[in-house]
């Protein structure tokens, strides 16, 4: 396992590439990103066969903390054609959750989403206390208390996102939390 030194150390190294890749930028901007707004956000570029995964294509790749702000994992999001996997996270480390420090920092709704990119379109648009859960459980709850009063849970829109998106809803009901979903439909 990476300890959380050579994490940073290769997030660094990606964080300095992605302001020069115009491979990065053209995908970045796609998805109507910044690459600004991903520097940020501690987002970084690993070029082909530099991912310290499995290295096949050229990847974003984004930084999973705790809470406290413990750097426990990288993620990637493969950019290149031909991909095998579209998301890639190093095995051996925790999941943890992208952009965790919004959790104290701010005031107003917090939104969770699914996944990094979804969170970060949602940071493009003003809701800075947007964090990915890399899934749609692991809300963290006890890092949430005293620190927000109302929860967005936006998962993806189908079935699983949907159902999954009510029944955290109702559990932060049930906490005492104001809560609200958000999907397409």
């Amino acid at each position: 396992d990476p300890p959380e030194r050579g994490l940073r150390r290769a997030l660094i190294r990606y964080r300095e590439a992605l302001g020069g890749s115009e491979q990065a930028r053209a995908y970045v901007e796609g998805r109507a990103l910044s690459v600004e707004t991903l520097r940020a956000y501690g987002c970084g570029f690993a070029p082909a066969g530099e991912w310290i995964g499995d290295p096949n294509g050229p990847q974003i790749v984004t930084p999973n903390t705790t809470p406290s702000g413990q750097l426990v994992n990288l993620d990637a999001r493969n950019i290149g054609d031909g991909a095998q996997r579209r998301y890639d996270r190093l095995t051996g480390n925790p999941t943890a959750l992208f952009n965790a420090s919004a959790i104290a920092e701010g005031s107003g709704p917090v939104v969770f989403c699914e996944g990094p990119f979804d969170a970060l379109s949602f940071i493009e648009a003003g809701h800075a206390r947007t964090i990915a859960l890399h899934n749609t459980s692991g809300v963290p709850w006890q890092a949430l208390r005293g620190n927000a009063s109302a929860l967005v849970f936006a998962f993806d829109d189908d079935e699983t996102g949907r159902e999954d998106a009510v029944n955290r809803a109702r559990e932060a009901v049930r906490r005492g939390y104001e809560a609200h979903i958000l999907s397409e439909g």
